[in-house]
């Protein structure tokens, strides 16, 4: 697996054990802004990416409180608040949250944005499974290692510093020195941030994350246990969380539009399917009786007209209204219909749903599957009705 992370001042590539790193010049304006027009120059250097963690003059990287109300549109309210970014000023966004934890009526969210221009151009040209904000992809890592019950990372791309507790991420922040220029500045400041964070005493470890050279702790840092990390473990790019992958995909038909407005879309698609089976049952027919009447002609034999036995299956009229009335945390992605069977594909965030769907219709739960990583919870499904007619 090849990584890569980008600053705004290097370019470091991990490929097969090895690190290397490409000093950048000119990258940003004097406003401290990425210069998007200097990006093809910059894929020069690098091809056929699986993962790619960028700095924060890329991608926006916050936490923050929003409502926990029924229907209340998180996504929205996620966008909204990343658009007020000054980096991310007047640019179409693509975003990406995750939740660190509930208080009354709130969720505290992790969230991420980037510019949609600079998504879809790096996700194509480098053939990206991941495109995260930095520092995410260390502090999956260093989760996995640690055993310790509170613990804070100090990263030397970004500058940042997390503060973790029974496993989970309380809280970061860009920190104003240098973490690789130990000082005792440097240590006050760390204090006050893991006081901000709610953290009170010493902590057990911390984990220094120093690329391409480690580093040394700053003097009176009050810490227990002191690792330095140089080193990358790949396995960690696409698994486990904190995980926010911002890289462009194509969008679904009727993704992230209204229940309503994808119900629609559906019966629609049911609608033309159908009349595209009835033209070619029909067709068929006319072709049947083609040759028939010829045969009379040429032989003038007694034809007998094979009785044309009574449609069988699940009529339009019964699959439009189950399609409507589809169990809530269900979703379809994809619809197939022929005389022999139709097949229904989509993604549930409930394992029952599916089930539901298919004992609505009549039909099989064909397959049930969670997706792993980032998504687990999410589903995907497929529902067979098989031996059906048009009628």
């Amino acid at each position: 697996m090849r990584l890569a992370f980008l600053t705004r001042e290097h370019l470091l590539i991990w490929d097969k054990r090895r690190l290397s790193r490409f000093t950048l010049d000119g990258l940003l304006d004097g406003e401290g802004r990425f210069q998007l027009h200097k990006l093809p120059s910059l894929l020069k250097v690098v091809r056929n990416l699986d993962y790619l963690a960028v700095g924060p003059e890329l991608a926006l990287l916050r936490t923050g409180l929003f409502p926990n109300l029924p229907g209340f549109p998180l996504d929205e309210a996620v966008l909204a608040e990343a658009e007020r970014s000054p980096l991310l000023e007047g640019e179409s966004l693509t975003v990406a949250h995750l939740p660190l934890g509930f208080e009354e009526r709130k969720t505290r969210l992790l969230y991420a944005a980037m510019s949609e221009k600079v998504t879809e151009l790096l996700s194509r040209s480098l053939r990206l499974k991941a495109l995260e904000p930095l520092p995410l992809f260390f502090w999956r890592q260093i989760r996995s290692l640690s055993k310790a019950r509170r613990f804070i990372v100090l990263e030397n791309l970004s500058h940042t510093i997390a503060y973790f507790e029974d496993g989970g991420l309380v809280g970061f922040r860009y920190l104003s020195l240098p973490v690789d220029q130990a000082s005792p500045a440097l240590a006050d400041e760390v204090v006050r941030s893991v006081g901000l964070f709610g953290g009170v005493g010493a902590i057990e470890e911390a984990w220094l994350v120093g690329l391409p050279e480690a580093f040394d702790p700053p003097p009176g840092l009050p810490v227990e246990q002191v690792y330095r990390l140089d080193k990358v473990m790949p396995e960690y790019a696409l698994t486990g969380e904190p995980y926010l992958n911002l890289r462009h995909r194509p969008q679904r038909v009727g993704e992230g539009l209204p229940r309503q407005i994808q119900v629609i879309l559906l019966v629609s698609a049911v609608v033309a399917t159908m009349g595209l089976l009835a033209h070619t049952y029909l067709q068929t027919n006319v072709r049947r009786l083609e040759r028939l009447y010829n045969q009379l002609k040429s032989e003038q034999a007694v034809v007998v007209v094979p009785k044309t036995e009574t449609p069988q299956g699940v009529g339009l009229e019964g699959l439009l209204g189950s399609i409507s009335a589809r169990p809530d945390r269900l979703w379809f992605t994809r619809f197939e219909a022929s005389r022999e069977q139709i097949r229904l594909q989509g993604e549930a965030l409930s394992p029952y749903a599916p089930l539901e769907l298919a004992q609505a219709l009549g039909g099989r739960l064909v397959l049930l599957e969670e997706k792993g990583g980032a998504r687990a919870g999410l589903y995907t499904w497929e529902v067979q009705l098989g031996e059906t007619q048009a009628r």
